[in-house]
């Protein structure tokens, strides 16, 4: 048998074998985002929870080790800012903010995915305005969680659930939970221990039906809309600009002969806010696309994204409009009140202790109202107003001042030394000895009263 070691066993002259290609490797684990490509997306906040349990740790601990120095500013302090990106900016990262951006831009590097920006509302961007974009309280469908845990599948919150204007559920028309059945807490979207499909606070399970609500008509239509946007997203991301100034003024002068006000009473939305699209000065709001979208027949995404033409419009002038109003009644102005409101207050012969923001407020209207109807009088009552805290400051000044120095001659008559915790006891309740002027009088009498101290 020959010797498979010996020199002619071996053929030198081949060429060698390429090394396997191997893949980039993540330093998170890659997860997939559940539901991508579908209108039953998930929503980021989610996403950060379910990654965060893959690694066995808290939401809380995967954000402060990798996510927070990244997505903040150089330098920022953690220990605060923390609290913030668990509440308040939680929220916002399923909406189209900067910090939304930036989050998927730290998540994608993590994980290698691409496709997590899906989780948000970032294809938002340049067509819907933020404002009320997403909501600042976790929602959700206890059917559908039930459903996800008999099947035995990944349990996660959809983004379609986070929408402010989403009321119901499309697939179960109910409306949607935003209170645990157990302990009636509500709870923001990403919280230091998130378990999705788990109350944050007393752990019950959220997919309690209890006495489900069916949703009224309109709110049905409404999540029908948004979550068809959802789907056809893709859409709207391919567009290069908006279509929407530009159809609403094919609208208004295709079906309503130009007339605005015609317009406005058909849509039930202020004749401001409709001119503002025309010019566009303005985004629609989520919710005001949503009620363009069912009042003509046209997806909402087709409305973003195309150019339509008069005929792709089928106004529905007997569809059915939610008992809440669209906007606010206007504040009703009272001039007259508001007139001598501020007279009294600019008058020299009366105390000027009402600031011009305390008058709205008595008025029940907004301060910059009476700057914009009487800019003169709005003028002279704040800075009467200023003059006022001014005074009320120095004299101020003068009573800790006064004070200050009768409590440490008092000590140094009987031979204490009048140090600031005699002081503080002394004066307890009266003044806080970390007032400037009380620091700098007593350093004043302390300078006088021992000169040999330096």
């Amino acid at each position: 048998m020959s010797n498979i070691f010996s020199p002619e066993a071996i053929d030198f002259g081949a060429e060698p074998e390429a090394p396997p290609e191997i893949p980039p490797r993540s330093r998170l684990y890659s997860l997939p985002l559940l539901g991508s490509g579908t209108a039953e997306v998930e929503a980021v906040t989610s996403y950060l929870a379910r990654l965060a349990r893959a690694h066995a740790v808290s939401t809380w601990a995967l954000l402060k080790h990798e996510i927070a120095a990244k997505v903040l500013k150089p330098g920022a302090n953690l220990r605060n800012r923390l609290s913030e990106l668990t509440a308040e900016m939680g929220a916002a990262f399923n909406g189209e903010n900067e910090t939304s951006r930036k989050l998927i831009g730290v998540l994608s590097d993590l994980t290698i995915r691409q496709e997590l920006a899906q989780g948000t509302m970032s294809f938002c961007a340049g067509f819907i305005s933020p404002r009320k974009l997403v909501s600042v309280h976790q929602h959700w469908c206890p059917d559908c969680l039930n459903e996800l845990k008999i099947a035995r599948q990944e349990i996660y919150y959809q983004l379609l659930w986070q929408i402010l204007s989403v009321k119901a559920c499309p697939r179960h028309y109910r409306l949607l939970e935003s209170h645990c059945p157990h302990c009636q807490k509500n709870f923001s979207p990403l919280r230091a221990n998130t378990y999705p499909g788990y109350c944050p606070a007393c752990h019950g399970w959220l997919g309690e039906t209890g006495d489900a609500q069916l949703a009224e008509e309109w709110d049905q239509l409404a999540v029908a809309a948004v979550a068809e946007l959802l789907q056809e997203r893709d859409l709207v991301v391919a567009a290069p600009t908006s279509r929407f100034p530009e159809n609403m003024r094919q609208l208004l002068h295709g079906h309503f002969a130009g007339n605005i006000a015609e317009l406005t009473r058909f849509l039930r939305i202020s004749r401001s806010t409709v001119i503002a699209w025309i010019g566009e000065k303005e985004r629609p709001s989520m919710e005001y696309l949503a009620n363009v979208s069912i009042k003509v027949k046209v997806p909402m995404a087709a409305l973003l994204a195309k150019a339509l033409p008069v005929e792709a419009f089928d106004p529905q002038p007997e569809t059915a409009h939610p008992e809440r109003p669209f906007f606010s009644t206007p504040f009703k102005v009272d001039l007259d009140s508001m007139r001598r409101e501020l007279e009294q207050a600019a008058h020299a012969d009366q105390p000027a202790g009402l600031s011009l923001n305390a008058i709205a407020k008595k008025l029940g209207c907004n301060q910059t109202t009476l700057k914009r109807r009487f800019p003169n009088l709005a003028e002279l009552v704040k800075r009467r107003y200023l003059e006022h805290r001014k005074n009320q400051m120095a004299a101020r000044v003068q009573e800790v001042q006064a004070r200050v120095k009768a409590a440490m001659l008092s000590l140094h008559d009987v031979g204490t030394y009048p140090s600031q915790a005699r002081l503080r006891a002394m004066l307890w309740g009266q003044i806080d000895l970390r007032e400037p002027s009380a620091q700098e009088t007593w350093k004043q009498y302390l300078a006088e009263l021992y000169p040999g101290q330096s």
